[in-house]
């Protein structure tokens, strides 16, 4: 078998982006947002990864991506709002001239720009112009561990009934594997259910040894509810993910 990044990469090439991909976003421009005078990212791969040291703005990058296009009904539209808020204690998040700038494919051999940008009157301009696609954003609230949840999955651990169990799709339990270097026998989701609480719940066996996302590590749990999150969401979908940033040293 090839590599599989080569492959994926071989979609994104000039003469075959628009076609594997539509109208996706290949360059953002970034100004006056926290540290970032004039940032420019040029996207040349389906998948981009931003890494650096702490504070160098990694995540205002990302959550200005995610207003790059507006989410399809009933999802609503990310704004600059959800992610930069103006108080007391943030009195400037972002200068009187802040905007954002997206640079699109139109059709394969043309572009569309689209700027979003504060009027004077400080509301924010632009967001009617912005393509329509799917966008998933996993911040790194999107999964905090069950024992650090206290839910009733673990205040009621000795009380939960099993009313449902599936096993786990073999893509995704092989996907959770290979990112964690370990080797899952079985996975399987299993629904439970406590006086009026239900929810699902993902369990694990592996080295002889079944357990639960109550017994799992941050790490681990995140890893797997972000693999069966991804599986669940259509394919043509911008996706960006919030990861913690490694300490400084």
């Amino acid at each position: 078998m090839g590599d599989r990044r080569n492959k994926l990469q071989a979609k994104f090439t000039p003469k075959n982006r628009y076609a594997n991909f539509g109208d996706v976003l290949v360059r953002m421009r970034v100004r006056g947002f926290r540290c970032h005078a004039n940032t420019m990212v040029e996207i040349q791969s389906p998948i981009t990864a931003f890494c650096g040291m702490n504070g160098t703005g990694k995540s205002t990058l990302l959550q200005m991506l995610a207003i790059a296009y507006k989410r399809l009904a009933p999802a609503r539209p990310y704004y600059v709002k959800d992610f930069l808020v103006i108080g007391p204690l943030d009195p400037a998040p972002f200068s009187d001239v802040a905007e954002v700038e997206f640079t699109y494919l139109k059709n394969p051999t043309d572009h569309k720009t689209v700027t979003i940008s504060r009027r004077p009157t400080q509301r924010w301009s632009g967001y009617v112009r912005r393509p329509e696609r799917e966008v998933y954003f996993a911040g790194v609230g999107h999964y905090l561990p069950r024992i650090e949840q206290r839910d009733f999955v673990v205040r009621n651990a000795k009380n939960l009934q099993i009313t449902d169990q599936q096993d786990i799709p073999q893509v995704v339990k092989e996907a959770a594997s290979t990112i964690l270097a370990c080797q899952y026998s079985a996975a399987t989701s299993k629904a439970v259910t406590y006086s009026r609480y239900n929810g699902d719940i993902v369990c694990v066996q592996r080295g002889g040894v079944e357990y639960s996302e109550a017994h799992m590590g941050f790490g681990e749990g995140r890893t797997q509810s972000l693999v069966v999150a991804l599986e669940k969401i259509p394919d043509v979908t911008t996706i960006r993910v919030r990861s913690t940033a490694l300490p400084s040293t």
